[in-house]
């Protein structure tokens, strides 16, 4: 039995045109990242920084290595393990991701000497399946917060590829997550607005310069130094809490808010771009410094 699917958008007729293979979901993902958002803070602003990474004796359950699709991290704090599938997504592929998931560690390794991502040691996982369609048991599991693996979150995404009768092509998406319970996604309260981390610095940063429209790139750096970013209790080198936008971009790793609407523009004509690599450790550093500064920042619950 053939099923022909066809779909109207404002008048548009739609026709079913489905990915040809999983490679071509892998680089439409790729280009198109903020597919794989869940929220505004804890998981969103992914950086891609693997593709096809082997991983040995990574199918315990069958007994062979392995090979994750796509790896990826939100800020510093919550690496991706993310699995394609060209058809409807079921419970042996939540087998094969959660024998994926059984090697966090040595994830973590591959990650720190094959990318140039500064991942936390504390880091969390986050596993993702990607299909076309989803059948019901496992849509439960995750509906009903079943489906995790341990203390790892499951999420998954369905992408159907539609094309236009002028050619466009369109992507429709459904996601399923259920956020965890028990990992630190404190929020925040500044100016009467809450935010998770990352958010949080963009938004008290954007706030120092509205208010000091004058200030230069150097004296922002006086004001919020790469001190800032160090981890509590931590000896390593000081990150960046912003750069220019082209620094940003030249890194080769997607590790600052770059949206158009997060780059902050200063008198001096620098455009900058705050850094999202932001996680328990070092928020309270970041807070140390912005209270200093005379703001007000207190943990919400909301």
């Amino acid at each position: 039995m053939t099923l022909h699917k066809h779909l109207s958008v404002n008048n548009i007729s739609l026709a079913n045109f489905p990915f040809p293979r999983e490679l071509v979901m892998q680089a439409y993902l790729v280009d198109n990242p903020n597919i794989l958002n869940f929220d505004d803070d804890n998981f969103s602003n992914i950086d891609i920084i693997g593709n096809e990474v082997t991983l040995t004796k990574g199918r315990a359950s069958k007994g062979g290595d392995g090979r994750i699709d796509m790896l990826g991290i939100y800020g510093k704090d919550q690496i991706a393990v993310i699995e394609l599938k060209n058809e409807t997504l079921c419970q042996k592929h939540l087998d094969q991701l959660n024998d994926y998931l059984k090697q966090k560690e040595k994830i973590k390794s591959i990650i720190r000497k094959d990318s140039k991502s500064d991942v936390s040691k504390d880091a969390g996982f986050i596993g993702i399946l990607i299909g076309t369609s989803i059948d019901s048991e496992l849509r439960n599991k995750i509906d009903s917060n079943k489906a995790k693996h341990g203390d790892v979150p499951v999420a998954a995404i369905t992408l159907n590829r539609f094309r236009g009768h002028d050619g466009s092509v369109y992507i429709l998406t459904d996601i399923y997550f259920k956020h965890p319970k028990g990992r630190d996604f404190t929020k925040y309260r500044f100016e009467n607005k809450t935010y998770g981390k990352g958010q949080l610095v963009l938004a008290v940063i954007t706030h120092h310069v509205s208010q000091n429209p004058n200030i230069t790139f150097a004296e922002l750096k006086n004001a919020f130094p790469n001190d800032c970013q160090v981890d509590v209790g931590s000896k390593r080198k000081s990150g960046s809490v912003f750069t220019t936008v082209k620094e940003a971009y030249s890194s080769g790793t997607k590790r600052h808010f770059t949206n158009s609407d997060q780059i902050i523009r200063l008198s001096d004509g620098t455009h900058i771009a705050v850094s999202d690599q932001w996680g328990v450790k070092n928020i309270p550093n970041f807070r140390k410094y912005a209270e200093k500064l005379g703001y007000k920042i207190v943990e919400s619950n909301n």
